[in-house]
This record gives C-alpha cells, sequence and structure tokens, in this order.
C-alpha cells in the first residue's frame, strides 16, 4: 500500500471509511449519508480494492493512520540560523517542542516494530506435522495483511468444498493450479490452527479449546488455492472471500454471523443462504439463482446477474438480486426483509406483499 493507492479512493469512500473507523455499522453509515446500504457496500468494496485489503475494517484504519500521520512541519527550514530573540514568542517556542516529541516519539515506535519483527521472525511454528517454508510472501498476499508475522506454507490434498468455523479470515482462489494453503498471523494462532482435507472436504478452524478473535493487522489470514469449488460453509464470526468459482454449481452457506464476499462467479447454478446475522455479497453470472435469507442478515447479489431466481425470505434480512427473467419470491412470514430485484425480470410474489418487493 503505498500513497499512490491512497490517492485512487474518492471523496465518497473516504467519507464512508471515516465513519466506519468512528464506530457506524453500514446501516447507520447509510443514514447518515443519506444512501442505500447497497451503495456504503459498493464504496466499501472498491475502497479494499484500491487499498490492496480484503477487510473493510483494515482499509479505515490505514486510512485514519495516513490521515492522522505526523505534522507537516518537522522544525525551522533554515538549520542553524537563529533570528532575533524577540522573534521566538512562547507559542512558537511551544509547537517547536511539540513537533520534537512527535518525531522522538515516532523513532522509539518504529524502533519497537522492528525490534518485535526481529524476534517474531527467529523460527517458524509447527502445524500439523508439516514443516515452514523460508519462502516469502507473494505481493498480493502482503499486501492483504501487511505485517510482521510469519508465514506457514501447507499442502493439501484434493478437496471440492470449504467450511470454516470461528474468527478467521480466509481467502479461497478458486481456479489455481493445485490445492494448497497458506497462513499468517502471530505465532500462538498459528500453532492453534487446524487445515486438513477429510472426505473432499477442506476445514479451517482453532484447535478444540481454543478460543481468538480476529482483529486488522493481528488476527490469522488463510489463503487457499484450489483449481475447482463447490461449496463454502461458514459456521461463526469468519470473513471469506472467494474468487472466481466456475462449473456447475456453487453454493454458500453462512450460518451465523460473519460475512462471504464472491467475485466473479461463473456457473449454471448458484445457491446463497444465510442462517443469522451474517451477509453475502455476490458478483457474475449463472444461469440458475436460489437464495435463501433465514435470518437478519441480507444477500447483496445486485451485480450476479442471473436469468431466472427463487428467493425465499423467512427472517429480518433483505434480499438484493438482478434478474432478466423470472423471479420466484416467497415471504415465510408476514414481518421481515424485503426483495429488491433489478435486471428488468418480472416478479412474481406468494404471498402478494407488493409493500416487500421492488420489481424493476
Amino acid at each position: 500500500m503505498s500513497v499512490a493507492d491512497l490517492e485512487k479512493l474518492t471523496p465518497r469512500q473516504k467519507e464512508v471509511l471515516r465513519l466506519l473507523q468512528a464506530g457506524f455499522d453500514t446501516k447507520s453509515i447509510a443514514r447518515e449519508l443519506d444512501i442505500s446500504v447497497h451503495t456504503v457496500t459498493e464504496h466499501l468494496r472498491e475502497a479494499r480494492r484500491h487499498l490492496g485489503v480484503s477487510n473493510s475494517r483494515e482499509a479505515a484504519r490505514i486510512l485514519n493512520h495516513a490521515e492522522a500521520g505526523p505534522p507537516n512541519s518537522m522544525g525551522p527550514s533554515s538549520i542553524g540560523v537563529a533570528g532575533p530573540a524577540a522573534d521566538i514568542t512562547p507559542a512558537a517556542q511551544s509547537s517547536t517542542n511539540r513537533t520534537l516529541v512527535y518525531f522522538g516519539a515516532a523513532i522509539m515506535i518504529l524502533l519497537a516494530t522492528a525490534a518485535l519483527a526481529l524476534t517474531l521472525s527467529d523460527s517458524e511454528p509447527p502445524l500439523q506435522d508439516h514443516a515452514a517454508t523460508s519462502e516469502q510472501v507473494p505481493p498480493s498476499a502482503a499486501e492483504r495483511n501487511p505485517s510482521p508475522y510469519p508465514v506457514l506454507d501447507v499442502p493439501l490434498t484434493e478437496f471440492d468444498d470449504v467450511r470454516v468455523f470461528g474468527a478467521i479470515q480466509v481467502l479461497v482462489i478458486a481456479d489455481a493450479d493445485g490445492n494448497r494453503a497458506r497462513l499468517q498471523g502471530p505465532r500462538a494462532l498459528i500453532e492453534d490452527a487446524i487445515v486438513a482435507v477429510e472426505d473432499g472436504t477442506l476445514t479451517i478452524r482453532y484447535r478444540e479449546g481454543a478460543s481468538w478473535s480476529w482483529n486488522p493487522g493481528s488476527g490469522l489470514n488463510v489463503v487457499v488455492w484450489t483449481p475447482s469449488l463447490s461449496s463454502i460453509n461458514v459456521q461463526g464470526p469468519g470473513s471469506v472471500e472467494v474468487w472466481r468459482p466456475q462449473g456447475e454449481s456453487f453454493a454458500a452457506t453462512l450460518e451465523r454471523a460473519g460475512s462471504v464476499e464472491i467475485t466473479d462467479i461463473d456457473v449454471e447454478r448458484v445457491s446463497l443462504t444465510t442462517h443469522g446475522s451474517g451477509s453475502i455479497l455476490a458478483t457474475g453470472s449463472a444461469r440458475e439463482g436460489t437464495y435463501s435469507v433465514g435470518g437478519a442478515g441480507s444477500i447483496d447479489a445486485m451485480r450476479l446477474r442471473v436469468t431466472d431466481a427463487d428467493i425465499t425470505v423467512g427472517g429480518a434480512g433483505s434480499n438484493y438480486a438482478n434478474v432478466s427473467g423470472e423471479a420466484q419470491i416467497a415471504f415465510l412470514r408476514r414481518g421481515g426483509g424485503d426483495v429488491e430485484v433489478v435486471g428488468g425480470g418480472t416478479c412474481v410474489t406468494q404471498p402478494a406483499y407488493s409493500d416487500r418487493v421492488e420489481c424493476r
């Protein structure tokens, strides 16, 4: 991440990131700026892409750190040239002293960070009997987790499904050559992580009894490479991204909190399901779409173009879809979330809650 990356952010994207850093969620940001939740999500997505990170709060932290950097003036420009004593006012002297304090504090922080990096890089931790390698993180992965934490590569056997448990941030690249995983994060988290394939399913979780949370810049990040992927299932507050799933079908299920973001889907049939408060965001194209909202979370498939779709809403969450053919919409209870369909298709609603459906 560089200054040039920050300059790519639009004023609106910066405004959204500042509100996120201040503690607002997407809905409250939408209310504050008088825009839709979908628009807020798009701003956050573009900001993450510009900054090369996979977490919106990490993007907000980076912007906040850049905007709260050291003062522009680091002392007099003419070193060794002093003016008359009467020209140095108490306020100016105080400002100079504060500048020196800031500069000294910055130097101490840099020294402490360097010392921590040297300490953490002495050796690689063991994980599931797989030896760590000395290979450096490639630029794309390094940008996603710019930290001094160790890296562990894990070879994997073939799998077609992924299940994620716990507060882990995962990126799955679904059109790669071969199967492997790369872990990066604090040593204790890596040592407690289990990344294993059994009966064609890759499971990513912490060992029994371990309880960790994910914090920007200091959580466990896992990158997975695989030639194909049929499904992703997330249980817990994990944050998962899937890039370019292809083939006959793909399914994403979010059991509780957390988030799933799927980019560039290219399949015949896609199925997206939420059961809790988490949200799913998807882009790409498919012939058939099946969307089911069972909790307070939402499904945003505005940029996932499908011909026909079956949409079921059984909770408080809403569904946003892009349908060019026919959208069959079913509400399982009278109170709950709304459905918005774009793409020019027709909507058939059962029961006919016209006030909860926008079709255009």
